[in-house]
């Protein structure tokens, strides 16, 4: 008997890693202030683009007020208007993000 350590347990150890994480992203943002999910940032859109236009103030009124909380959509107009590439962009975001507070 190979006990815990044969390549089914491995496996399912593998699984098992990828389960907890996902559960403790998932949990942090939903319940206790984590990173927005963009479903939420997209609720919230009209308390959060104050914040948008603070951070990205080449952005007009109307570029904001079209991204409505967007990710894909406020990507492409910080590619458009600081001349990002998408993983640059991407990044900013992803940042920006991480800022954001949960309205309980």
């Amino acid at each position: 008997m190979l006990g815990i350590f044969d390549a089914n347990s491995k496996m399912n150890l593998g699984s098992l890693q990828i389960s907890v994480v996902g559960f403790c992203e998932e949990f942090n943002s939903v319940n206790y202030g984590g990173v927005m999910n963009w479903d939420q940032i997209q609720g919230q859109w009209k308390d959060i683009k104050g914040q948008v236009r603070v951070a990205w103030a080449k952005l007009t009124d109307d570029d904001v007020e079209n991204i409505a909380g967007k990710k894909d959509q406020l990507v492409g107009k910080l590619q458009e208007h600081y001349g990002y590439n998408k993983e640059k962009a991407e990044k900013a975001v992803d940042e920006f993000s991480k800022k954001l507070k949960l309205k309980h």
